[in-house]
């Protein structure tokens, strides 16, 4: 009885404060009128029918999708209190046609104009700081925005731009031109930069840029032919989805990661431009497309540039990574990875983290023991002075290279520093530690090479296609099986020419790099000695019938994609 009468005493006292509360709320919501809903300052939902909107004054921030498929409205005016603008707020307001936005305003989200197909003036005062994705993607009237007074961003030739040309944000759909040569300032596009873009038909890529983002020339439906050149390293998920009309892709040697939905819905008839045995070959091949290395369609200004750019790359230097570290499908691929208890149980590519190891999991693979957490850093990533990146690419007058008159001596050779140059031999001093991708690829008359103890790390194509890493796979191997594991430097296992489906790694071996047993369908087990503390990106990539990996990897580093089953 006792705990009766307490409750019915709490009733009335209940009822006090809860009139108070709705009535603070019911006087909150009157100050702004019945069109807005606002919580705290920031506005949630537009409940009105007017054409032409001023947001009241006092609003703070423009809430996610709060005026999302509204197709009334036609011009709105953001007041001087207004921060932020977030997620998809204007999004698919189709009659939308202008926007002012205030000095006040730092941050727009991603998608915030999505979708308005007509929209075509745009002002945004001096306050902006930080532009989203795709924040007018599909907006297919506008051309141009009004920058007042801002410092950190500019428009210029139908594209919005950071300040100093570095990030392309959008191409505008509005824009009429069929061709676009991306400026070489250009080092990062934003996912869904040029998505709609219908009118576009020719684009080449800048070659500054490194990766091709999720979404970035989706649903470009006029697109016929794109110029990609190096150093572009990877082509990221759903990059040219739907763009039904592509008929060619130019994808140089440089690119080591292709995601398998990269040119979903694209015609069965795309042609991919690419080197032989190169992992645009292999993707073309994985997915029925045709390839060669001889271009279909002619267009005059990309074949110009493209001239331009090769007579330019020695002067390049772009700071070294591995192209086939960008593995991640995700679209926050780019961003540091996370602490190991953060991805508890979470599948990353074809491993499961549990506490501190990884299980590969893969057509049945057993895996004796787990290995150390993934990371995508090489065993060497910093060097003190290093031969830059393209230095001397295509040097036909260079027949050989003394290392002893550089002023400082050399740790690392960087990205295609040697490459398709007329190189005949290569005596690499025992300062050098990283032999970075494609150093020496294509090389075609290099026959000597000594690399020396000091080299722990040689990443992929460093010697593809040089007459030294092909004779030796021509030799025969009298019956030795271990003549079949090609190992320099500090133990690093850098080539395999053995057909046996059960293999055993010489105790040897420390690394085992990049690609080594690509497409060596006849492996069904492999023993891994307790030496190997490193294995590369793809190096078991293909090994379709790979069903045993055995030894202690408890110690081991491996890249994500080490086992990936697909041919890259």
């Amino acid at each position: 009885m006792k705990k009766k009468a307490f409750s019915l005493l709490l009733l009335p006292i209940l009822a006090i404060v809860t009139a108070g509360v709705l009535g603070g709320l019911h006087y909150a919501q009157a100050d702004y009128g019945s069109d807005f809903t606002v919580n705290q300052g920031g506005l949630l939902k537009y409940n009105g029918a007017d054409a032409n909107v001023t947001l009241p004054a006092g609003i703070t921030s423009i809430g996610r999708e709060a005026f999302a498929n509204n197709p009334l409205i036609e011009s709105v005016v953001i007041p001087n209190t207004v921060t932020a603008i977030e997620y998809g707020a204007f999004a698919n307001c189709n009659g939308l046609q202008e926007v002012v936005v205030s000095n006040s305003v730092t941050k727009i989200d991603d998608s915030a104009f999505s979708g308005c197909t007509q929209l075509n003036q745009v002002s945004i005062g001096s306050g902006l700081e930080k532009l989203g994705n795709g924040v007018f993607s599909g907006c297919d009237s506008l051309k141009n925005i009004t920058f007042n007074n801002n410092t950190n961003f500019c428009c210029a030739d139908y594209a919005l731009y950071n300040a100093d040309q570095t990030t392309l944000y959008q191409y505008f759909a509005g824009s009429q031109n069929t061709q676009y040569d991306m400026p070489d300032s250009v080092t990062d596009i934003g996912r869904y930069a040029f998505w709609g873009c219908r009118n576009l038909e020719d684009v080449m890529v800048s070659s500054g840029l490194k990766t091709i983002p999720e979404y970035a020339f989706s649903n470009c439906n006029g697109l016929e032919t794109v110029f990609i050149d190096t150093p572009v390293n990877s082509i990221a998920m759903k990059a040219f989805e739907n763009c039904t009309q592509l008929m060619q892709v130019t994808i140089p040697i440089s690119v080591g990661n292709i995601h398998e939905n990269a040119f979903d819905g694209c015609s069965p008839d795309l042609l991919l431009i690419c080197e032989n045995d190169s992992t645009a070959q292999a993707y073309a091949n994985e997915h029925n497309y045709e390839s060669s290395n001889v271009a279909r369609y002619q267009v005059e200004y990309i074949e110009e540039a493209a001239q331009s750019v090769v007579a330019n790359e020695s002067e390049d230097a772009n700071t070294t990574e591995n192209r086939e570290d960008n593995a991640n499908e995700s679209a926050d691929s780019n961003e540091a990875t996370n602490p190991v208890d953060e991805n508890n149980g979470e599948l990353l590519g074809n491993g499961t983290i549990v506490s501190d190891r990884v299980f590969i999991s893969l057509d049945h693979m057993n895996v004796q023991s787990g290995a150390d957490l993934i990371t995508n850093e090489t065993p060497q990533t910093v060097t003190l002075e290093m031969i830059s990146d393209y230095a001397f690419y295509r040097d036909s007058t260079l027949n050989s290279f003394d290392f002893e008159a550089q002023e400082e001596a050399v740790q690392a050779i960087g990205e295609f520093a040697f490459a398709r140059s007329s190189l005949t031999s290569i005596t690499i001093p025992d300062s050098v530690v990283t032999i970075s991708y494609g150093a020496f690829y294509h090389c075609d008359s290099l026959e000597d090479v000594v690399i020396p103890d000091s080299v722990t790390h040689i990443e992929a194509y460093a010697f593809e296609h040089t007459p030294w890493l092909d004779s030796w796979r021509d030799q025969m191997t009298n019956g030795n099986s271990n003549e079949d594991f090609l190992i320099v430097g500090d133990g690093i296992l850098l080539a395999y020419k053995g057909t046996s489906s059960d293999v055993v790694i010489p105790d040897s071996v420390k690394t085992i790099a990049d690609g080594v047993f690509r497409d060596h369908t006849e492996i069904s087990s492999v023993i891994i000695p307790t030496s190997v503390h490193y294995i590369g990106s793809y190096a078991f990539a293909g090994c379709a019938h790979l069903v045993d990996v055995l030894g202690d990897l408890s110690n081991v580093t491996m890249e994500q994609n080490a086992f990936d089953h697909r041919i890259p």
